[in-house]
């Protein structure tokens, strides 16, 4: 055949016979004289790949003049004494006996992978076992819409009469009896809670499986029943609460947190009891100071100091038949028996 179509050839249609009798042809050979060496060697006909089990393809980047490649489903596989041969990829064994599960390698480890209503390192766990408590019926809440998914489905229990919560964990019974003064118990997702009439108080919740009451400020107790204003003022004073706690309204003549001191016991330390607009004021002797004339300014000092006599028997009247003493500068009285 000439290229350029300028010989006729047989019967003048340009074809030439190169040989008779040939039931079939191999491969065709085209040569372009003027385009390469006419003696150009194939460097695959020697099968140079045939050691790695691969395909010798020819390549002008290569300085060798070809490549080996592997088929489609073999991979170019490193062996022993760094020698590379075409293989089948290899493949991750999985030997987990997954029950109602498959067992998948992920990230080279091989894990059982659950049907929806099963769990745990086999699949080996039904999900509704003993999940319901007190005699309840578990369920499935929903069917997942990809049968193929493996995602949990959420499981309902319907529960048996005197019981509810999200597991039947709760008893109704009990949950009344927890309510006082007339509430009425309601079952919430988050556990118990008390409905409480007019004028009580409290939240009734569950933790760790255990009602408690959060109570209102002023109350106290397991079941908020304790009002703490309950005899906490003395001497007729009135209580009134706040967020801080209990406060007593004393009446005109007393003082203190719980309106236990009267002007009679009120002052320390030899002071004198006056009332002023309802509060009780103490004039106290000369080397005492204080609300309640109960600090010593001697012992205030640093180091402490012995303070003169600076009181005397004369700015203390004993009633009820005691007698007066000076006692580390101040003056105090000495009762009898009966006082």
């Amino acid at each position: 055949m000439n290229k350029f179509g300028l010989d006729t050839g047989i019967g003048g249609n340009g074809t030439y016979l190169l040989k008779a009798n040939i039931f079939r042809s191999s491969d065709i050979s085209i040569i372009h004289p003027l385009k390469q060496n006419i003696n150009a060697t194939n460097p695959c006909s020697k099968e140079p790949c045939r050691s790695q089990k691969a395909v010798c393809i020819l390549s002008s980047e290569s300085a060798t003049g070809f490549s080996c490649k592997c088929s489609s489903e073999l991979l170019m596989t490193t062996i022993e004494n760094n020698k590379q041969e075409c293989r089948p990829p290899a493949v991750d064994y999985c030997p987990l006996k997954c029950n109602l599960g498959v067992c998948k390698v992920i990230n080279h480890v091989p894990q059982c992978v659950c049907q929806p209503m099963y769990e745990g390192e086999h699949c080996e766990h039904y999900r509704c076992s003993e999940y319901c408590l007190n005699g309840g019926v578990c369920a499935p809440l929903s069917i997942p819409l990809n049968p193929n998914s493996n995602e949990p489905i959420p499981l309902k229990c319907t529960c048996k009469p005197g019981w509810s919560g999200a597991r039947c964990e709760i008893s109704i019974l009990e949950c009344q009896k927890r309510c006082h003064n007339g509430g009425s118990c309601i079952i919430k997702s988050d556990g118990m809670k008390c409905s409480c009439p007019a004028k009580f108080n409290g939240d009734k919740q569950t933790v760790r499986g255990s009602p408690i009451c959060d109570c209102a400020d002023g109350f106290q107790g397991k079941s908020c029943e304790l009002n703490m204003c309950d005899n906490y003022c003395k001497n007729g004073g009135s209580c009134v609460l706040n967020h801080s706690g209990p406060k007593c309204d004393c009446p005109r003549g007393f003082e203190g947190d719980h309106c236990e001191f009267s002007c009679s016991d009120y002052c320390l330390n030899g002071g004198t009891c006056d009332m002023h607009m309802d509060n009780l004021l103490c004039k106290c002797p000369s080397r005492f100071i204080g609300n309640r004339c109960q600090t010593d300014i001697c012992l205030t000092m640093n180091p402490p100091a012995s303070c003169a006599i600076t009181s005397s028997c004369q700015e203390l009247t004993c009633k009820n038949q005691g007698t007066c003493h000076v006692v580390n500068g101040s003056a105090i009285c000495n009762c009898t028996g009966s006082w």
